[in-house]
């Protein structure tokens, strides 16, 4: 059946489907929990990290790196971050932090040709991570602060064979070197730590006694920080 209404000359009309009237409810519909997407009350577990990176100046920084404070938008992608919202979690989503990593992801190459002297990503990596404090702030409160950097490694690290052969002549010094730099040891399991949904957090990397320069002064060097965990989020 079409409604309609009638027109100043009497005749009816239909009436436009964005104008109709809105139906009364059904009996079903007086029951919300038979349109539910999810399942009423039933929250999963998954196993989530959230990680947050950026880039490392060449000269390094004075003030203080933040972290999960922004979202994928712009120029900000995944490979920066998968937080859904700058500094907290979407209700009705949780976080359990049971892990904590300081990354640093350096962008020259791994293998190299030149003199000893020159520097690389193993220098690099020293340079910053024998220094440096982290904390992590939930609400107006910190939770966690270790330091140097280097008592937090994340759980991958660059693993391979490689081979080298020189060929030098007496007026020069060629030498081939292969260099990586990664914390080792276990990943730093803290008293685990419920983020509560919509409640800010973010965690810092700063270096009180000063900023610290990447000897080889790369533009594409990148730090981050991974927390190891359990996502809840509602069961569908």
């Amino acid at each position: 059946m079409v409604d309609k209404i009638n027109a100043p000359d009497g005749q009816p009309v239909a009436v436009p489907a964005n104008v109709a009237p809105v139906w009364v409810p059904t009996p079903d519909m007086l029951n919300p929990d038979s349109y539910r997407v999810n399942v009423n009350g039933v929250m999963e577990a998954i196993t989530q990290p959230l990680y947050s990176y950026q880039s490392y100046p060449a000269a390094g920084s004075a003030n203080p790196f933040v972290f999960f404070q922004s979202q994928p938008i712009g120029t900000i992608t995944a490979e920066d971050t998968n937080m859904q919202l700058a500094g907290q979690l979407p209700a009705p989503q949780s976080f359990l932090v049971q892990g904590v990593g300081i990354d640093l992801l350096g962008g020259s190459a791994a293998a190299r040709v030149g003199a000893t002297s020159a520097n690389g990503l193993l220098n690099d990596f020293w340079a910053v991570m024998r220094r440096g404090v982290f904390v992590l702030t939930i609400g107006s409160k910190d939770y966690l602060q270790s330091g140097p950097l280097m008592q937090l490694p994340v759980r991958s690290h660059v693993n391979g064979v490689a081979a080298v052969a020189d060929a030098t002549t007496p007026a020069a010094t060629l030498q081939t070197m292969i260099q990586v730099g990664y914390s080792d040891g276990p990943v730093f399991n803290p008293r685990p730590l419920l983020i509560p949904p919509s409640q800010n957090f973010k965690a810092t990397i700063s270096f009180p006694a000063g900023a610290v320069a990447l000897p080889s002064a790369d533009a594409n060097c990148r730090i981050g920080v991974q927390l190891y965990g359990t996502l809840y989020r509602p069961a569908q």
